[in-house]
Order: C-alpha cells, then sequence, then structure tokens
C-alpha cells in the first residue's frame, strides 16, 4: 500500500473554517492517520512553505515530505496523481489532512479489497442519508458481509480515495482530467461499472459541518475520538 498525504498549513492556527467544528485539529487528524499507516509506504506532500508548528509536528514522525512549492488543491492533487502513477504498489491512496481515522480502519480497507473491491473510501457519507435521491446509484446499492463490519456501495466521496492499482491506472487520464471535481470523477467511474464501497459503519470521517447540518459519518463519536489525540497538539 502507498499513500500520498496531502498536507498545508491552513487551519493550523486556530482559525478555522466555518464548515469546521470547533475541536477541529489538523495535529490530531494526523496523529489518527499515522497511528494507523505508520507501518505502509506512506509519503507526504507539503504544499507551500516548509514551515509551521504543523509542518514540523509531520516532520518529527520521520516520514518522507515532498514540496513542489505553492501548487494549490487543484495542482497538489495533480501532483499527488503522478506521484502514484509512479508507484509499483498493488494499492495506491490518496489521503487529505482534515480526515479522522478509526482504530482498525487499514484492516478493515485491506479485506475490502481482499473481498474484490476496486476502489474504497473509509468514509460513510451522511449525504448517502440525507439526501440519497441525489445520487446516480440510488436504488442500485450493494451490501456485503465482512468480518468486522458491512460494506456497501456508494456513488461517490472526496478527494480521500484507495484503490486497486490497476482501477487507478485504468481510471489515471479520468482522474487527472476532472480533478477537484470529485463527485464528476465517481459518477464517471460507475457509468464504466467500477464501484467504490466504504465501510458501515465508517472507520474515517471528513471532519466537517455544512450550515449547521453534520456531515460526518454516523454511529460514531468524532470528538471524542479527537479527544483522545490531543497530546498530538502539545
Amino acid at each position: 500500500m502507498f499513500i500520498v498525504y496531502r498536507a498545508y498549513a491552513g487551519e493550523t492556527d486556530g482559525d478555522l473554517s466555518s464548515l469546521r467544528p470547533n475541536w477541529f485539529s489538523k495535529f490530531n487528524c494526523w496523529e489518527s492517520f499515522w497511528n494507523e499507516f505508520c507501518s505502509v509506504d506512506v509519503v507526504v506532500l507539503w504544499d507551500g512553505e516548509c514551515s509551521g508548528k504543523f509542518y514540523e509536528h509531520i516532520k518529527m514522525s520521520g516520514v518522507k515530505i515532498f514540496n513542489f512549492g505553492k501548487l494549490g488543491n487543484k495542482g497538489s492533487l495533480e501532483k499527488t496523481y503522478q506521484l502514484l502513477k509512479n508507484s509499483n504498489d498493488k494499492t495506491v491512496c490518496t489521503v487529505e489532512d482534515d480526515f479522522l481515522f478509526v482504530p482498525g480502519c487499514r484492516d478493515v480497507l485491506l479485506e475490502g479489497f481482499r473481498m474484490g473491491f476496486y476502489m474504497m473510501t473509509p468514509y460513510e457519507h451522511m449525504d448517502r442519508y440525507l439526501w440519497p435521491h441525489n445520487d446516480y446509484s440510488f436504488g442500485k446499492e450493494h451490501i456485503y458481509l465482512g468480518t468486522k463490519c458491512y460494506y456497501r456501495s456508494v456513488e461517490s466521496t472526496t478527494g480521500t480515495c484507495f484503490f486497486r492499482k490497476l482501477t487507478f491506472d485504468f481510471l489515471y487520464d479520468k482522474l487527472i482530467e476532472f480533478n477537484v471535481n470529485d463527485r464528476a470523477f465517481f459518477r464517471y467511474a460507475f457509468s464504466q461499472g467500477i464501484r467504490l464501497f466504504s465501510p458501515m459503519p465508517g472507520y474515517a470521517s471528513h471532519v466537517c459541518v455544512d450550515r449547521g447540518i453534520n456531515l460526518m459519518g454516523p454511529f460514531v463519536n468524532w470528538e471524542q475520538l479527537n479527544k483522545s489525540f490531543d497530546y498530538a497538539k502539545n
């Protein structure tokens, strides 16, 4: 498994986006990720100047850091895909720096790939339940039983996604074409018969709310999980 973790210094000085709960911490997100995936091949793509507490915190882990200057969201995502394309691992992944990970996430994802899934997200989106009729795949979902959880097909996810390398290579040109328009990309993959799966309940979540609506995955106390990594900010 080869993972590119995209990170930058934004929202690490207490100035949070309106999409964040007040307890959000990128330091804690990193720690939850690193605790799960430090045993696999991970590199960090740091966007912008290599300085600041968050950069130094990540650097302390000993992970390899790539920096190509200030690329911005679109540029850093394209560079991430280029790095993944050059990998010989059987599974490649892109991870954003605003996700919290539940212990056991890596094993659940690996089980999903052993079950034959081509693409996986550890994030169980609340969107699937709040606005299900908006999904191209509404009424066409599949549910499978694993040893630790259920797995369900989902229409789309964010820029945090895990791929079989053969699937990634097949879709590479479309990943470059759609870039940050992730929903359009996954809808294209769906049109090609390539389904995305997530565990139920989720083993990670995008830490966000929108106009008071909680978009974090159900059945997990994300604030409590975040608090368990508070040591990361000290």
